[in-house]
């Protein structure tokens, strides 16, 4: 990894660039790309309403909205839950996802843990899930405290005595 500085901005590689909180997931050959248009909750038997929820909220998660964004989910979730029971499918498994990404933007990291863990194995979106939870888990300095956390608080994740 190379950290580049150029007239007094440092532009970071992907790697890094895609780590912290609210970031978009890392591409690679094991992780499929997530967008509105490849979106598999939206290719799945939910009802109109509910995809209107869940494409707003991806929305209001890309614009860092996090709170409109997880209620956003949640109603979406609650809604096809409710016509489909208790079975899980690529909707719900979406909404699970984008709620923990939610919990994860507004700093709730056990919130988000606990969501990422609920996505199936055989899901779209646990290769986003692992590498999120990977993410929101590394602790450099030994701390305590996730570098995640300490980034955006403004903090040296790498000094241990630099913590929220």
């Amino acid at each position: 990894m190379y950290i580049f500085l150029l007239a007094g901005l440092v532009a970071c590689t992907p790697e890094e660039e895609s780590s912290g909180i609210g970031a978009v997931t890392p591409k690679g050959p094991d992780v499929p790309n997530l967008s509105l248009r490849t979106e598999p909750a939206l290719r799945s038997q939910a009802d109109a309403a509910s995809k209107k929820l869940f494409v707003n909220g991806v929305r209001a998660f890309r614009i860092r909205d996090f709170d409109y964004g997880l209620s956003l989910f949640l109603d979406a979730q609650r809604r096809h839950s409710q016509s489909v029971g208790e079975s899980s499918d690529a909707f719900i498994e979406g909404c699970i996802y984008y709620i923990g990404r939610c919990h994860e933007g507004m700093f709730r990291f056990d919130e988000a843990k606990e969501n990422f863990d609920r996505v199936p194995r055989t899901s779209f979106y646990r290769p986003h899930a692992a590498r999120r939870l990977v993410a929101i888990s590394q602790d450099s300095d030994g701390d305590g405290y996730a570098d995640a956390w300490e980034e955006a608080e403004g903090k040296n994740p790498l000094n241990p005595l630099s913590h929220p």
